[in-house]
């Protein structure tokens, strides 16, 4: 059986024709949601290379944020992430 958010991720995945932005929408699909830095982890990036796909994604409505969260390394709130339903 398929789950929603794998669903969810394949008609994103269809979307994108950047093999990276398609990793992150992998990610989001695993991780539910995720600040930059936790898909970073997660993918083995540097968290540069996540955000400007992050950025992208979003401009084109694939991605959303669902609120915010204290990022621990940096003594900052961050925005997390997921995809759009």
């Amino acid at each position: 059986m398929v789950r929603k958010t794998q669903k969810i991720a394949h008609d994103k995945i269809k979307k994108v024709s950047n093999n990276k932005q398609q990793q992150v929408v992998l990610a989001l699909s695993h991780l539910s949601s995720a600040t930059n830095r936790e898909l970073a982890t997660h993918l083995g990036w540097e968290i540069n290379s996540v955000t400007g796909r992050v950025n992208e994604l979003m401009h084109k409505s694939l991605v959303t944020s669902n609120g915010t969260k204290l990022d621990t390394n940096t003594n900052r709130t961050v925005t997390l992430w997921e995809l759009t339903k």
